[in-house]
């Protein structure tokens, strides 16, 4: 090798030395500036627990209203306190002491109701008149039928639906009653202002369950009958015998 081409060796040799470094440095920056100006975002997926609580909505009970009365099959059932799928209901009555004992050991027979399967009252020989809601407004046993079992009763109902006045007529006799119930709804008290033959008195009847079906109707009570103005208090039993569908 000449002293010239040994001069050129360590020409080059003395220009990659000096370049060599910064080709290093900025590789390195160009790296270093890519990764900053991409960080990498990571979203998390929510845990079990944090999405359950994110879906879950507070729930809302409505509760329904209570109501101290049962629901009834139809109007006219309700109109005799009846429940469920009845097809006949005969009453009977009987003379008894404070206690209920009977005095008498016959029963006396009074009126025996037909019921459809729907629960509307289909008696024969009796006459209804009714309200556009079906509540019953008069009722009229036909006397061919029943003999001296003829009446007729003129109804006022309260919010309840449930009778609240009646007015009863039976040849010469007629009274005007206001009826009381229980939380319950059934029957409890009876206020009834009377007259005959042009004699008035007051008469108060308190009315007692004594036994029940398994459908939940009264098939026994006691009835307490006590005459305001004279102070007489009589009592009776009366009985119903349901028949179901």
């Amino acid at each position: 090798m000449n002293s010239k081409s040994f001069s050129l060796t360590i020409a080059v040799l003395v220009l990659l030395t000096t370049l060599l470094p910064s080709c290093k440095f900025f590789s390195k920056q160009e790296g270093e500036t890519t990764k900053t100006e991409t960080p990498a975002t990571v979203e998390q997926e929510p845990t079990t627990s944090e999405t359950e609580e994110a879906e879950q909505e507070p729930q809302v009970v409505e509760q329904e209203p209570v109501s101290p009365i049962k629901s009834y099959n139809s109007e006219d059932l309700k109109f005799r306190d009846l429940y469920g799928s009845v097809h006949t209901m005969a009453l009977y009555e009987q003379d008894c002491d404070a206690n209920g004992n009977p005095i008498s050991a016959a029963w006396q027979p009074g009126v025996t109701e037909v019921f459809d399967q729907a629960g509307w009252i289909v008696t024969n020989k009796v006459n209804i008149n009714r309200d556009e809601s079906g509540h019953i407004l008069s009722y009229e046993l036909d006397e061919s039928e029943f003999g001296d079992l003829w009446y007729q009763e003129n109804y006022v109902y309260g919010e309840n639906g449930l009778v609240t006045k009646l007015d009863l007529y039976k040849y010469f006799f007629s009274a005007t009653r206001y009826c009381v119930y229980d939380e319950d709804g059934h029957l409890s008290r009876v206020v009834s202002e009377q007259s005959a033959e042009g004699e008035v008195w007051n008469v108060v009847m308190d009315y007692k369950i004594l036994e029940t079906d398994n459908n939940g109707n009264w098939t026994k009570r006691l009835v307490h009958h006590t005459t305001v103005s004279q102070e007489e208090t009589k009592h009776n039993l009366e009985l119903r015998d349901i028949v179901y569908y």
